[in-house]
């Protein structure tokens, strides 16, 4: 289920926060999975495709013509998500964002500004929450919930009913066992197996 807020609303022109390597990304992400790209905002870099900074979102692109899709990346998480929170009071929308080759399951939940990427695989009553990023093939199992801010690499696997806390970042190819708690802010590697003693329950 994607966010309810969200659906039955006017498609707006989307704006992409970041226009670093993983903004091109998700430009070719974002139309994969229809949206209509105006360009990027980016305080630190210019180009062609740069349409300004912060103060220039704020200034000319008003929150009733325009969406917004969080190009930050992982090593900068923190100020990731306070500018996430900074324009969703301003107004913003941050659409979930689903590449149509990739496969959610009808009774998950996948919140705004959620990006689920080619091949990646998220399964019954899973909850991704705010701006969690599924790269593609990354996989999200039965019951197990993805904290807000999180990053899942690609073919990353996350096993049945656990919670993965806010701001994480699992690598690419690593899997976490089942019933687990992740704390916020975790780190695991690529290709490492979690499997702290911590439980999430049966």
């Amino acid at each position: 289920m994607i966010d309810s807020t969200l659906q039955g609303e006017p498609m707006k022109q989307l704006v992409i926060y970041g226009a670093s390597e993983f903004g091109k990304v998700v430009k070719t992400f974002a139309e994969s999975s229809g949206s209509d790209v105006r360009g990027f905002i980016d305080d630190w870099h210019s180009g062609a495709d740069v349409v300004g900074g912060c103060e220039t979102l704020l200034r000319e692109f008003s929150p009733q013509k325009f969406d917004i899709a969080m190009a930050i990346g992982y090593r900068h998480q923190d100020e990731r998500w306070n500018i996430y929170c900074r324009l969703k009071n301003e107004g913003y929308r941050f659409p979930a964002l689903v590449h149509p080759r990739a496969i959610v399951d009808p009774t998950a939940s996948v919140a705004d500004g959620v990006f689920i990427m080619a091949g990646a695989i998220v399964d019954a009553r899973a909850t991704i929450e705010p701006l969690a990023v599924a790269w593609p093939g990354a996989i999200v199992n039965h019951d197990s919930t993805i904290g807000t801010n999180t990053f899942l690499g690609p073919g990353a696997i996350v096993c049945g009913r656990t919670s993965v806390g806010h701001g994480c970042f699992i690598g690419a190819g690593a899997v976490v066992t089942d019933h687990l708690i992740v704390p916020p802010k975790t780190f695991i590697k690529a290709a490492d197996r979690y499997s702290d003693h911590k439980t999430s329950g049966t």
